[in-house]
């Protein structure tokens, strides 16, 4: 006799599959009921409930695509990546690199960079809190230590390269009825952060973003700098990193620790 757990896993399983009646499970249905018809409700309403779950998290992306075609599409990615989770928090992940492989919107490829962002706006959302680091100290600690200081991105901090102009994109979509726009095919770097209550999504350089990154790989700011010095916007690093800092983008300040 299976036990509760190995029931439940066998039920999960035949949600998941796309022939439920080869699961084994024809003992919980009544005689005479072929379990796929049994059981093609409850995977009916999984699905439905996913796709209405990716539908919240990728507003914008649904827009573009109309409702229709986000529910199939919606469907394949349940198909392919059912949840392991017992959340639906962080559902959708994997959303932006199924479509770059989706085929049916291969004429659309700014899409996969939408979705990026619309994840990454949920996922900061849902990041932990943390005070940032106050300017005064950290002035002064770049005046005392100079190069070799070490900062932490704010918790909520997610960064996004994007061939595409996406944020202008992401923005029009919001709306119930967006005006038609021309893509603009140039490269777009983004920071999204949520240093209070609300997200925010700005443009940085690709200066700017090179040095977040390397900052977030754990290098000293003066090596962050250095690894950025021949990109475009690095002749205006020290306001943009000014304008990082009075944003919140950093919560602590450390110096580097050498092995």
């Amino acid at each position: 006799m299976l036990s509760l757990a190995e029931l439940q896993d066998q039920f999960s399983a035949c949600l998941q599959a796309s022939e439920p009646g080869q699961n084994g499970l024809e003992g919980m249905v009544a005689p005479g009921v072929p379990p796929s018809a049994s059981l093609a409700i409850y995977r009916n309403n999984v699905h439905s409930r996913f796709a209405d779950a990716l539908a919240d998290v990728f507003p914008a992306t649904r827009r573009i695509v109309d409702d229709a075609f986000f529910r199939f599409a919606a469907g394949c990615f349940v198909e392919a990546h059912p949840s392991r989770a017992g959340t639906l928090i962080g559902f959708g992940r994997e959303f932006p690199v199924f479509l770059r492989a989706f085929e049916p919107a291969a004429s659309l490829p700014y899409l996969p960079d939408v979705a990026a962002l619309e994840f990454l706006h949920r996922d900061a959302f849902h990041a932990a809190d943390a005070p940032p680091l106050d300017a005064g100290l950290l002035h002064a600690l770049a005046d005392r230590h100079g190069d070799a200081l070490c900062l932490t991105l704010h918790p909520s901090v997610r960064l996004l390269s994007a061939p595409f102009a996406v944020l202008d994109v992401w923005q029009a979509n919001l709306q119930d009825d967006p005006a038609p726009m021309t893509i603009a095919g140039h490269a777009e770097h983004l920071l999204i952060i949520r240093p209070d209550a609300d997200v925010h999504v700005r443009r940085v350089t690709e200066a700017g973003f090179a040095v977040l990154g390397a900052l977030g790989d754990g290098l000293p700011l003066g090596r962050s700098i250095e690894a950025a010095a021949s990109l475009p916007g690095a002749d205006a690093l020290p306001a943009e990193l000014a304008a990082l800092i009075a944003h919140g983008a950093f919560t602590h300040a450390h110096l580097e620790t050498r092995t």
